[in-house]
């Protein structure tokens, strides 16, 4: 089909080609080589009226620039074409696609006031298609419910994670229940509900062990970790944070490793070590900048300030959560809050 293709003279047809092919290449994981026929097609089909196939090569090459490539801002920037050809061609198949994968980019980029809209709009559009029991559906229910938590929306969370867990066990969509448990039960923590937490996180930690799911049992194990930490039971903490390492290694989680290095941190930082502590924290900063893990830098930064004001370094302090409060309050965490109070006291 590559060799004839050359021959092909009309310009939509060529672009139809290109795509096929390129889905072809993008199939068994030749992804370079779609990227490079996505292009071309892209290229061909600026020319023409066709907003479904130029809908569906812009998001194809964003989809790659995220997944394949880690690239989310040019992504977002495939993405947001992609979606206005979608909304103009009134092509909701493609349109959902769009806003899936641009709401993930957005969110990896720290943009989640974007990222909530994109999957809001995303989880409207299912309910017209009456998919509300999709595992697409249930997705982007968990999505906005981890959002929520992060940005401190609690009450929200609450509905929107439990609403989750009730669709996961209806569909039978073991991955996401062990991981809403674990949302659930960080959300109990996070409001001081340590009883009703540990039982979540340890059916959490169950599911995720009868299904054989690496990633959500080694958050559960975090989780629990940070759970009795908060409990002043570092002993515990310890233990769960060496399970979730060992795990994570194991399996070649890179991000899981650095939040796990904040978790120990925070450990270290309330047994007042703080010299260790500070030493947890910097390694952290340094493994989250060199990926990219804005949330996890930032949450780094705020554990590096607090142990150097321990240490008497206060301007590194101050300087360490600045750079923090203006990485959580562009994201909308709800961690802004506390380093905003943190540095007025200082």
């Amino acid at each position: 089909m590559e060799q004839a293709l050359e021959q092909v003279q009309n310009q939509d047809e060529k672009a139809r080609i290109l795509l096929e092919l390129g889905s072809s290449h993008w199939a068994v994981g030749q992804f370079r080589k779609a990227k490079s026929l996505f292009e071309r097609g892209e290229q061909l089909a600026a020319g023409l009226r066709d907003d479904v196939l130029r809908g569906r090569l812009s998001v194809n090459l964003g989809v790659i620039a995220a997944y394949n490539e880690g690239d989310y801002e040019s992504a977002a920037r495939y993405l947001t074409q992609g979606l206005t050809y979608a909304r103009s061609a009134g092509d909701e198949a493609l349109l959902g696609l769009a806003l899936s994968n641009l709401a993930n980019a957005y969110f990896e980029q720290g943009a989640w006031r974007e990222a909530d809209r994109c999957w809001e709009e995303g989880l409207q559009l299912m309910k017209v298609q009456g998919r509300e029991d999709s595992p697409e559906y249930v997705r982007l229910l968990h999505n906005m419910g981890v959002l929520a938590v992060d940005r401190g929306e609690f009450a929200r969370a609450a509905v929107l994670l439990e609403e989750t867990l009730t669709r996961t066990q209806q569909i039978g969509f073991a991955e996401l229940e062990s991981t809403t448990k674990t949302v659930l039960g960080r959300l109990a923590y996070e409001q001081e509900k340590y009883v009703n937490a540990q039982k979540l996180l340890e059916e959490a930690l169950t599911r995720g062990r009868e299904v054989n799911l690496p990633e959500a049992v080694t958050t559960a194990l975090c989780h629990l970790g940070t759970l009795h930490a908060r409990q002043d039971d570092p002993a515990t903490a310890n233990a769960y944070l060496d399970e979730a390492a060992a795990l994570a290694r194991s399996a070649n989680i890179a991000w899981l490793l650095v939040d796990i290095a904040i978790r120990r941190g925070e450990v270290l930082l309330r047994q007042g070590k703080h010299e260790a502590a500070h030493a947890q924290f910097a390694t952290a900063v340094a493994e989250a900048e060199s990926v990219n893990l804005q949330e996890l830098e930032a949450l780094a930064r705020f554990g590096l300030a607090r142990a150097a004001n321990e240490m008497g370094q206060t301007d590194s302090a101050t300087h360490q959560a600045r750079l923090a409060l203006t990485i959580l309050t562009g994201m909308g965490h709800f961690e802004a809050n506390n380093v905003h109070r943190w540095l007025q006291r200082g």
